[in-house]
């Protein structure tokens, strides 16, 4: 079997039903993610498939406090 991780697959596209987040994102972060029509998953992963650092929420004030400042935000008025 030289070289089988290349070889791409052609299986058929899944049925018609609803798509599921590949990552939870009650518990983790996430991004909004891409549908894949094939596997009826939305990659919604925070990343690339070269570096995903997934990150779990937890009930940490810092972690909170630093979420709700908003840099995305901040950063646009700023100039």
């Amino acid at each position: 079997m030289n070289g089988c991780w290349d070889d791409e697959l052609n299986p058929p596209a899944a049925d018609k039903v609803s798509y599921v987040d590949a990552v939870d994102t009650e518990l983790q972060f996430a991004n909004s993610g891409q549908n894949s029509i094939r596997h009826r998953v939305r990659n919604n992963l925070p990343g690339t498939s070269d570096f995903c650092p997934l990150m779990f929420k937890m009930s940490c004030q810092a972690l909170a406090e630093f979420i709700a400042v908003s840099l995305r935000d901040r950063a646009v008025g700023w100039r």
